[in-house]
């Protein structure tokens, strides 16, 4: 699990959202499922919004650049995700709604 922190789309506030990742390379990988439910998650809307964020994964912190992939990157990565974790295809199946996955780039310098 990694902690997201997001800045609120209307209100500016600290919005923080635990999450099972997936880690590829240097970057991490986050879906917004919502349980499968057919709205996204707050935080995907937040990401859209601001993509300048806040990551915790153990005890390492730091500021990240958020990018919401493609149809055609998340095609290209997806297969690996549903092997890393399940949970996510049955999600999909729930809903007619596109599960979004968000990559969190770690940024380096000031």
């Amino acid at each position: 699990m990694l902690l997201l922190t997001t800045s609120g789309r209307k209100t500016g506030r600290a919005r923080t959202t635990p999450l099972l990742y997936m880690s590829d390379g240097a970057r991490f990988l986050v879906v917004g499922s919502n349980g499968g439910r057919d709205q996204a998650p707050s935080w995907i809307l937040n990401v859209a919004a601001t993509p300048t964020v806040k990551v915790q994964v153990g005890r390492r912190r730091f500021e990240a650049d958020a990018h919401l992939l493609t149809t055609e990157e998340k095609t290209t990565i997806w297969p690996q995700m549903v092997g890393h974790y399940k949970g996510w295809a049955h999600y999909q199946l729930l809903t007619d709604r596109e599960l979004r996955v968000v990559s969190l780039t770690p940024r380096t310098g000031p």
